[in-house]
């Protein structure tokens, strides 16, 4: 025990009158005491907050999206020929998935939403998506007119699993003053939570996808995800790197919403100092 330690327990310890001083010092003890706890739980919350919604934002939109400069469909060629230049740059992909993002508006009853469709292959519902975190049961696709929405758009349309549905496509609409619709099934539903997700998400098989919005053997672009989320700058810097300056584009999850990854940091440092 050195010098400092043994003069503090044996003013601890002793049994002077002074019943105040010693009443103090336990009392300022106890209030370091809850101070440093205090400090500790915020600080814990705070991050496993941080965490939850880094999980859920990577995990529903996946990780790195490669995509045309100029907002182009990608023919299916050079979909596979961009996915053989990155698995041959790099080992941390984990998977890796052709795409197609599309508007489109939902109708059942009464009830219209508009909404975005993703048309992907069905092992991407897990593997790129992981859906299955967000729903009760395995999400998959039974038929080719499966879809799978969001809770919070299942409940304004008011419909249950195995229901029907409409899907409107806007394009033809606005090109062609067609009206063209198509019979859905609703497979599953998913909640992340997130009102912007669960309202306005749904999933497709990728074939479906492609014959509904007229695009034939193209894709909007490819998706995937890598082994280790926390580098995913480092993955994204190779990858744009074998791809070139054009006519190709990568996007990590921390871009797509580097707006609310700003607030995060802006809530978490200042709550640290408060308490501190």
């Amino acid at each position: 025990m050195n010098f400092a330690t043994r003069i503090a327990f044996r003013h601890l310890r002793s049994k002077h009158s002074f019943g105040f001083i010693k009443f103090s010092t336990f009392l300022s003890i106890i209030g370091l005491m809850l101070g440093i706890a205090s400090l500790i739980i915020i600080s814990c919350v705070s991050d496993g907050f941080s965490s939850v919604i880094n999980f859920k934002l990577s995990s529903i939109d996946g990780h790195i999206r490669v995509n045309s400069y100029l907002n182009e469909e990608i023919s299916e060629s050079e979909i596979w020929e961009i996915d053989s230049i990155l698995q041959n740059v790099t080992t941390s992909i984990k998977y890796t998935a052709p795409y197609i993002e599309k508007h489109a508006i939902i109708k059942k009853g009464a009830y219209t939403e508009g909404i975005i469709v993703y048309g992907v292959p069905e092992k991407a519902l897990e593997e790129i998506f992981q859906l299955d975190q967000f729903s009760q049961s395995q999400s998959k696709f039974h038929s080719e007119n499966d879809i799978i929405i969001g809770s919070k758009l299942a409940e304004s349309i008011n419909i249950n699993i195995n229901e029907n549905l409409i899907i409107f496509n806007p394009e033809k609409i606005n090109t062609h003053q067609v009206f063209e619709a198509k019979i859905f099934t609703l497979a599953n539903t998913f909640q992340t939570d997130f009102p912007e997700y669960d309202r306005l998400l749904a999933f497709i098989p990728l074939k479906t996808a492609q014959r509904y919005f007229d695009l034939d053997s193209k894709m909007t672009g490819l998706i995937l995800n890598v082994d280790n989320p926390q580098e995913i700058e480092e993955t994204d810097i190779i990858l744009s790197d074998a791809l070139g300056v054009m006519p190709y584009m990568t996007t990590t999850w921390k871009e797509r919403h580097a707006s609310l990854l700003a607030w995060l940091n802006i809530y978490d440092i200042p709550i640290k100092l408060i308490m501190l």
